[in-house]
């Protein structure tokens, strides 16, 4: 806020013939209540009502102060939730006091509401807000040539722009943000101060003459500047280069999408063979002509989230001579596609007068990063990084002070979930069904790495961080975990990490404990799958499955289909698949057919030398890997849904070699899977009891594939029968656990809940035996949620019982 402004308007008279007392009522908004746009709503609310008093950002929440009669007073308070803008989420109004003063005389100062300069304070509750997506009006106005922010890449106003990206610390004041260094011309401080203005109190308002810059260059200096910069950026994507663009929270990549030369390029370029890339489109009516587009995917597609939603391919897109489906989804028939979510964004897909280039239909825009390395957010990096991948960059002078990617979600059940969590929803916070024990910094998981803080019942994650393999991303882990806790201004009372003690984020979480004097909680992975879906649901307790690729288990093995009886901080695990070679470990993740011939050699079958050649193996390979196999000390075993998917897959000829990103084998086997249309044949499963733990074998299965490799023809059949046969044993796994203690619910988590297929099965099965299921929805089903679920497992009482 600017530091000496205060906007002031004088209350309607006052009826004081009313039989009633004033008071002065003070309140705290929790929730995210800054930069939304809160105080100026609240301000004509207030004013409208002929109510005295102010409203100020503290450090962590809006303080109001009302004054006039009780009745007024308590009506507005009531009537208050129901009338705040659309971005603001509101998680409680704690009334502090109501004292009786004595009637205003309508000539004092005291007869208006004002807009204080904001105070910092020991935090009571922290939410920081998320960057918001341009709004309908500032879009109006950006393409509005008689306007004067037309073309203007940093258009915003309350409603909308960058938020949790540019601060530096709490409160959200335009002074604790990178905007800082923009000052206000004439007339952007006139919108400031004027109440009947959108841009009333918006922190990052800007125009023309008083905001940032864009910048172009190629390896060299500045090449063009404003608008020249835009068109000069523009020109080289339409004629097939690689522009690196400086967007709300690091750097993107932009391609033209329909010259396969420049997509080939891309990819060759980034080391990224198969992993899709997503489409930005001006609007969804343009999103229709290659995807289907649900209301629900259009409702999120169009919200201030602005995400990328993978959509279900058109059949007819395929066949579209114009757009390379099969460059640039290779492995699935679906799209990721996204509105622009800032201006400048917007503009690149625009042609505008003076403008040579014509417009784009469409926009590949994919991270701007190497493989495995952060996004970049200075130019610096973008420098260095990107040199070899970008041949020019569209850069500008805003600073962005905390990296965020774009979210990723898809529709699952007429709701959205979240596959990544950046962009517009970190760092909202998410309400716990019961408070936490002690405050709580959470360190997640290797891969699709989030951190989160966890105090009170709210935890608040970070963005996504991603896989910690890098010595970046390993920085970016460290810098992020510390600037959490500096604009939170908390400290934990422990740290959680996982089982694993060569995670990186384990080891750092480490050192922060030790630094702290702190103490570290281990918690097992799909423990902490479990207990984020259940919370993120509101209980505490109860049933949870989570199917993914693997996770260091309690008695040392690599865990990965596990079902739980969660209760509290405590939980028991009764049912699993039987365990399989993973010989080499990671070595055989990225090459599934070291999966499936481990398989073969437990069950005690030789495959033919026409399945090695398949397979790639010679002979001495295979007896090598016959000899790792047979000794139980050297080779590593998994009970993981996700390496099922993988050595299938490696059967059907689907990924025989090896896979190019994570999950691809099982990608391409849903895939496979949607071209059956019938009901497939039924796969052999056996469940054997020890104990109160059920396990479910799979060598029979894999038994029937070992005489020769199928037929093209039979791979949707079989791609199918083992989604249903996952299905079958996931509810085998379900009724298990109900037998031993019942319930109406059960969480369903973990990466595997990715694949549609399996989750409508799964979920409609539930549905039948009047079970509700409840699949991850804001948390992700990925190792993105993990971090979250460490926090409620580590913060939790021991004595809670079962909801």
């Amino acid at each position: 806020m600017e530091s000496c402004s205060r906007c002031r308007v004088s209350s309607p008279e006052r009826n004081t013939d009313r039989d009633g007392t004033f008071v002065r009522c003070t309140a705290e908004m929790m929730g995210v209540v800054q930069g939304v746009g809160l105080r100026p709503a609240v301000y004509r609310l207030a004013t409208r009502a002929g109510l005295s008093g102010h409203i100020l950002n503290t450090s962590g929440t809006v303080r109001l102060v009302l004054e006039g009669l009780r009745q007024d007073v308590a009506a507005f308070m009531e009537d208050l939730p129901r009338n705040l803008p659309p971005f603001a989420a509101l998680e409680g109004i704690r009334v502090l006091s109501i004292v009786p003063i004595s009637p205003p005389a309508v000539s004092t100062d005291r007869s208006g509401f004002e807009i204080l300069s904001s105070e910092t304070n020991s935090p009571s509750e922290i939410c920081i807000p998320p960057d918001l997506a341009i709004c309908s009006a500032c879009r109006a106005e950006v393409l509005d040539s008689s306007n004067r922010r037309f073309a203007h890449p940093f258009a915003t106003c309350t409603a909308c722009g960058p938020r949790y990206t540019i601060l530096s610390r709490t409160p959200y004041d335009r002074a604790n943000t990178s905007m800082r260094r923009f000052e206000m011309c004439p007339e952007c401080r006139e919108e400031y101060a004027n109440p009947s203005d959108r841009r009333f109190h918006a922190e990052t308002i800007a125009c023309p003459n008083c905001g940032p810059q864009l910048k172009f260059r190629r390896s060299g200096g500045c090449e063009a500047a404003g608008l020249e910069a835009l068109f000069a950026a523009r020109a080289e994507i339409a004629r097939g280069a690689i522009v690196a663009v400086k967007g709300i929270g690091g750097f993107l990549i932009a391609v033209n999408p329909f010259n396969p030369a420049a997509v080939r390029r891309l990819r060759q370029l980034k080391h990224r063979p198969h992993k899709p890339f997503a489409l930005m489109v001006e609007n969804v009516s343009v999103a229709r002509k290659w995807a289907v587009v649900c209301g629900e995917a259009q409702r999120l597609m169009e919200s201030s989230r602005c995400p990328i939603v993978i959509l279900p391919l058109r059949p007819d897109a395929v066949s579209d001579p114009k757009l390379p489906v099969e460059l640039i989804s290779p492995d699935a028939p679906v799209l990721g596609m996204m509105l622009p979510a800032a201006p400048l964004l917007l503009l690149l897909l625009k042609q505008l007068p003076g403008d040579s280039t014509p417009p784009f239909e469409a926009l590949i825009m994919t991270s701007g990063n190497r493989r495995d390395e952060p996004i970049c957010a200075t130019d610096e990096e973008a420098d260095s990084r990107l040199r070899g991948i970008a041949d020019c960059i569209l850069t500008h002078d805003r600073e962005i002070l905390t990296r965020c990617d774009d979210s990723v979600c898809v529709i699952r059940d007429a709701k959205a979930q979240v596959w990544r969590r950046a962009r517009g929803y970190a760092p909202e916070s998410i309400r716990l069904p019961l408070a936490l024990g002690k405050p709580v910094l959470a360190m997640g998981a290797e891969i699709k790495n989030t951190l989160a803080f966890g105090y009170d019942a709210s935890v608040i994650m970070s963005q996504h961080i991603g896989d910690l393999a890098s010595p970046e991303a390993s920085d970016l882990l460290e810098k992020n975990a510390e600037s959490l806790l500096l604009l939170l201004g908390r400290k934990p009372e422990c740290v959680a990490v996982d089982l694993h003690p060569d995670m990186h984020s384990t080891r750092y979480g480490e050192r922060i404990a030790s630094r702290l004097s702190i103490p570290v909680v281990r918690v097992q992975h799909h423990a902490a799958h479990a207990a984020a879906v259940l919370a993120e649901h509101g209980y505490s307790s109860g049933p949870a499955l989570a199917f993914d690729g693997g996770g260091l288990g309690s008695d040392g093995s690599i865990w990965g289909a596990e079902m739980f009886l969660m209760n509290g901080c405590n939980w028991k695990r009764v049912a699993s698949f039987a365990p399989a070679p993973l010989p080499g470990g990671d070595a055989a993740v990225r090459n599934p057919s070291r999966q499936l011939l481990a398989r073969w050699i437990m069950g005690g079958i030789k495959p033919s030398g026409r399945w090695l050649e398949r397979l790639g193996f010679s002979g001495d390979e295979y007896e090598a890997l016959c000899a790792v196999c047979s000794t139980s000390e050297t080779v590593g075993r998994s009970s993981g849904a996700g390496r099922v998917f993988d050595a299938w897959a490696a059967a059907l000829g689907i990924a025989a070699g090896p896979v190019t990103y994570e999950g691809q084998a099982a990608v391409r086997l849903e895939a496979a899977a949607r071209r059956y249309p019938g009901h497939p044949p039924s796969l052999p499963l056996r469940a054997t009891l020890h104990g109160d733990m059920l396990l479910v074998d799979w060598t029979e299965a894999f038994a029937l594939l070992h005489d020769s490799p199928p037929a093209p023809a039979d791979v949707p059949a079989l791609a199918a029968a083992l989604h249903h046969a996952m299905a079958r044993a996931a509810i085998m796994m379900i009724e298990h656990a109900l037998s031993i203690r019942p319930f109406d619910h059960v969480g369903l988590t973990g990466g595997v809940f990715m694949n549609e297929i399996l989750s409508e099965l799964v979920m409609h099965a539930l549905k039948n035996r009047n079970i509700a299921p409840l699949p991850a929805e804001r948390v992700p089903p990925n190792d993105g949620g993990i971090s979250f679920g460490q926090i409620v497992l580590a913060g939790a009482t021991s004595d809670e019982g079962i909801r």
